[in-house]
């Protein structure tokens, strides 16, 4: 897979704007926003995927938070790549 992670320097939407960590994942035409919001005193992961100029797709959220921020984000991230290697 041809992919590239890179850490954001700021938001590209205002979903993202409350995000306690992010970064952007990009492969296969498809460009991701990963995130991680507080829940209470855990982390839950956000991924938000858009192709071109088409509408951005949020990936499902998962049912449980994690403990970690860190923990949360390799999920988000987990879960980009494979909607990006499937779609």
């Amino acid at each position: 897979m041809n992919a590239m992670l890179r850490a954001a320097t700021s938001p590209s939407e205002d979903a993202t704007a409350d995000f306690a960590q992010s970064e952007l994942f990009q492969s296969n035409g498809w460009r991701c926003e990963l995130g991680v919001r507080p829940a209470g005193a855990l982390f839950q992961p956000v991924a938000i995927c858009r192709r071109g100029a088409a509408e951005a797709v949020h990936l499902p959220e998962d049912a449980a938070p994690y403990a970690t921020a860190a923990e949360a984000l390799r999920h988000a991230r987990a879960q980009a790549m494979r909607y990006a290697s499937h779609h």
